[in-house]
C-alpha cells in the first residue's frame, strides 16, 4: 500500500469541500486504528493513529522535527479512553521526506497487531527520523559523502560479498553504525578512502581512532581513486540497486542493508539527483597500517585532546602498499 497514492485519492475526492478532514482507514487487520488523512483547504497530509487503551496516555513523549509535528488530538466522535495521535507535515518543502517517513512507519506497524507494541514502534521510528533529519537534512548527500558511500559500496560489492558471502559481507559493514573503520571482518578491518583524480592525493582522516591498529590483527587502508562523468561509469543508485538485487534471496540481510543506507543518509527519493553523475574507478591501492605508517593515534595524544582530524599524503604511504591478492588471502584465511 502506497501512502502517497491514498493521499492523492483523498485530494481528488475532496471536491468542493472547503474545510475539515477527509480520512481513509488502512491496516484493518490490526487491533488499533490507522488512518491517512488530508485537512482542507490546504490539503495538509497526516497519519492518524487511534488506540483504545487509556494506559498509553501516561507513556506519551512525542518527538518533533522541523518537518513534522506529533499531536494528541480529540475528535468529537472519539469513544471514552480513546487516544488519538496525529503525525502531520508542517513544512511543505519536506513533503517528499514526509511521504517516505510515513511509508516507513506504515510498513513497520503493519506487521504489529498489538497496539502497545505498535505505539512503541511508532515512537521509535519517529525518533530515528528525527535524528536522521537533524543529521542529514532534506538535500541528500553532499558530493564528498556520495563519493565516500560509492567507495564503501564498491568495496562491499567487488571485494567482500564474493569472498565472504552475502550475510557476513553486509554485517561486516559497520561504519554506518559508528565504528572507527568502515568494515570489521574476522582478523581484518578495512577503512575505505575515496578521492577524485584531479584533486591533490591527500586522504582525510576523521579522528585519531580511524587508523589505530591497537587490538586489530590487520588494519587495511583502501584508497579508491575516481573520476567523474555524466555518461560513462557507474552511478551511485545503480550500485545500490545491484547490491539490493544480489540480496533478494536473503530478505532479512537486504533489510539490514537498507537500514545501513538510511544511517549514512541515503534515501531513494534523492536517486534522481544522484543519477546526474557517474564514477569511474581509476585506481585502487591497499596499504597495511602498522608501525610507522603516517598517522595520529589515540595513545599519542596529550590528555584532554581528542576528535583530531588530519590528512595524509598518499606519497608517504608507498612503503606500506599491499597487492590485492595479499589482501584477499588475509580475508580468505578467516572465511574458509
Amino acid at each position: 500500500m502506497k501512502v502517497d497514492e491514498v493521499w492523492m485519492i483523498l485530494i481528488q475526492e475532496a471536491g468542493e469541500i472547503s474545510s475539515g478532514y477527509l480520512t481513509r482507514r488502512i491496516l484493518p487487520e490490526v487491533n488499533y486504528d490507522v488512518y491517512l488523512a488530508i485537512e482542507r483547504p490546504k490539503d495538509i497530509c497526516s497519519l492518524i493513529l487511534g488506540f483504545h487503551n487509556n494506559y498509553l496516555k501516561a507513556q506519551i513523549s512525542l518527538p518533533a522535527a522541523r518537518s513534522f509535528e506529533v499531536r494528541r488530538v480529540v475528535f468529537p466522535d472519539n469513544p471514552p479512553n480513546y487516544l488519538t495521535i496525529q503525525l502531520v507535515l508542517t513544512d511543505p518543502q519536506y513533503k517528499d521526506i514526509f511521504i517516505t517517513l510515513v511509508q516507513d512507519i506504515v510498513d513497520h506497524i503493519s506487521l504489529i497487531v498489538c497496539e502497545r507494541e505498535a505505539f512503541e514502534a511508532f515512537i521509535v521510528r519517529l525518533r530515528r527520523w528525527q535524528t536522521f533529519l537533524e543529521k542529514h537534512g532534506i538535500q541528500g548527500l553532499s558530493d564528498i559523502a556520495q563519493r565516500g558511500l560509492f567507495g564503501e559500496l564498491w568495496c562491499l560489492k567487488c571485494l567482500l560479498l564474493p569472498r565472504i558471502g552475502l550475510q557476513q559481507g553486509i554485517y561486516s559493514w559497520t561504519g554506518p553504525e559508528g565504528t572507527p573503520q568502515d568494515f570489521q571482518l574476522e582478523g581484518c578491518n578495512i577503512e575505505v578512502k575515496t578521492t577524485i583524480t584531479k584533486q591533490p592525493q591527500k586522504l582525510e582522516i576523521a579522528n585519531e581512532r580511524q587508523l589505530d591498529d591497537t587490538d586489530i590483527a590487520n588494519l587495511i587502508l583502501l584508497h579508491i581513486s575516481l573520476s567523474t562523468s555524466r555518461e560513462q561509469g557507474i552511478k551511485l543508485p545503480t550500485l545500490v540497486d545491484e547490491i539490493r538485487r544480489s540480496l533478494s534471496s536473503v530478505p532479512l540481510v537486504k533489510a539490514s542493508f537498507n537500514t545501513l543506507l538510511f544511517e549514512v543518509g541515503y534515501l531513494d527519493i534523492h536517486a534522481a539527483f544522484y543519477m546526474e553523475k557517474s564514477y569511474i574507478v581509476k585506481e585502487c591501492n591497499y596499504y597495511k597500517v602498522e608501525n610507522d605508517f603516517p598517522r595520529i593515534t589515540e595513545t599519542e595524544l596529550i590528555n584532554g585532546i581528542g576528535d583530531v582530524r588530519y590528512s595524509i599524503n598518499i606519497s608517504a604511504c608507498q612503503n606500506f602498499i599491499l597487492k590485492e591478492e595479499t589482501v584477499i588471502s588475509m580475508i580468505d584465511a578467516n572465511y574458509e
